[in-house]
């Protein structure tokens, strides 16, 4: 049997249709599980789940750009579902950032669905149960594996009062071209990262375009310009995600807590 992206992809869906059916899960699996879960209130069932049943693999992978998240994002993510397998399967016993790498990423997916969608406050109070949770699975499996657990909640709330505010949020992290292109045009590497993230975007949109025009030759262009005249951008409030690597051992493995329950 092909395996569908990854094995930690096709575990989280065998464990969400196994859900759907009143079937007992696989608790081994319940991080894949939850993280299925988050997608499908995400970008709705159809979207998640058709392609598994179907077979196509690409289908998932481009409705998860449905709200702009872009190839290399979404390759990111997989890339990590699979790191998180391949740690599960390890059978290592320190604790890991890699559910907390994950997690920012679905939050991210979150906030570009919010630039389409109100996110209502049943989604918001989902949400709460999966990133800042007190009494659940999700809950317990951050207090065994995940290396910091406070790191994921602190990003949470702050993207929360954004979404509960109504406000138009933007990614957890820009996209930057090389510094190459920034150079041609008079920027620095550093002067493009202090730009808010919208105007990032719009600034490689624009480079993107001339060097199509002009073959890499810069012209009339004026990247200066775009910066001090187009529209304003809300600032992320939140650092890159700074995840400390320390090694502390967890004593039980994740299968055996979730069984025993």
């Amino acid at each position: 049997m092909n395996i569908f992206i990854n094995n930690a992809i096709q575990n989280g869906i065998q464990n969400y249709l196994k859900n759907s059916e009143q079937k007992n899960i696989n608790k081994v699996h319940i991080f894949e599980y939850w993280v299925i879960k988050i997608l499908v209130k995400i970008y709705g069932e159809r979207d998640i789940i058709n392609p598994y049943k179907l077979g196509t693999p690409n289908n998932f992978k481009k409705n998860l750009e449905a709200y702009g998240l872009t190839d290399f994002q979404v390759k990111e993510f997989c890339d990590l579902m699979a790191e998180y397998d391949n740690w599960l399967n390890s059978m290592m016993v320190k604790k890991t950032d890699i559910p907390s790498r994950i997690e920012a990423c679905l939050i991210n997916m979150l906030v570009l669905k919010a630039t389409y969608h109100k996110i209502s406050p049943e989604e918001i109070e989902f949400y709460n149960n999966c990133f800042d949770p007190i009494d659940n699975d999700m809950a317990k499996l951050h207090d065994l594996i995940v290396v910091d657990k406070t790191v994921i909640p602190r990003l949470w709330r702050i993207k929360r009062n954004g979404l509960e505010d109504g406000l138009i949020l933007e990614e957890v992290e820009p996209i930057l071209l090389p510094a190459s292109d920034y150079k041609r045009y008079g920027l620095t590497i550093n002067e493009v990262k202090e730009l808010p993230h919208l105007k990032i975007k719009e600034l490689n949109a624009k480079i993107k375009e001339e060097d199509e025009i002009n073959g890499g030759v810069q012209e009339e262009f004026d990247p200066k310009k775009l910066i001090l005249t187009s529209g304003s951008g809300f600032v992320d409030t939140i650092v890159l995600l700074s995840i400390i690597a320390t090694q502390i051992f967890i004593g039980l493995l994740i299968a055996f807590s979730f069984i025993r329950r």
